[in-house]
């Protein structure tokens, strides 16, 4: 009977050790990255950091996995996208040519909560004339809601 009680308790103690330890990789895990990249709708609000081009202008713009979609008039192509599941950071970098002005758009997003976010966007653009300018912006956003 002792040894019976023995190995039960063994049993017993050994799955706690081993719940408790699944418990806390399962609390890291949500700490690193608790919110998925933002997708819908969000209206944008840009603070200019350093700039030669100037202040941008609030948006509204289509989101999609973390990735702001340019308006289709900027004649943008993505050319990288680079996922940081650490502090949840999406990086995705455009290529645009408008007829006007070459850009270079490296968007940095991160979730802030389900419904909003915060990133910084670096310019780089040539206006057709050969001006040129650059742009370190950091912003924040809310889900934009449609009224029904």
């Amino acid at each position: 009977m002792e040894n019976k009680l023995k190995v039960f308790l063994f049993t017993f103690v050994l799955g706690c050790v081993s719940n408790t330890q699944q418990k806390a990789d399962t609390n890291t895990e949500r700490e690193l990255c608790e919110l998925f990249a933002p997708t819908g709708t969000y209206s944008i609000r840009f603070n200019t950091v350093d700039s030669t081009c100037g202040a941008m202008g609030d948006v509204q713009s289509q989101v999609v996995q973390g990735i702001v979609i340019p308006d289709e008039a900027a004649g943008c192509r993505l050319v990288q996208v680079d996922w940081d599941d650490g502090p949840c950071i999406t990086r995705s970098v455009f290529y645009c040519d408008d007829g006007l002005w070459d850009m270079t758009l490296d968007w940095r997003i991160q979730p802030d909560s389900e419904s909003s976010f915060s990133g910084t966007l670096d310019a780089t653009m040539l206006r057709f004339t050969g001006w040129n300018c650059t742009g370190h912006y950091s912003l924040s956003a809310v889900e934009a809601y449609e009224e029904e």
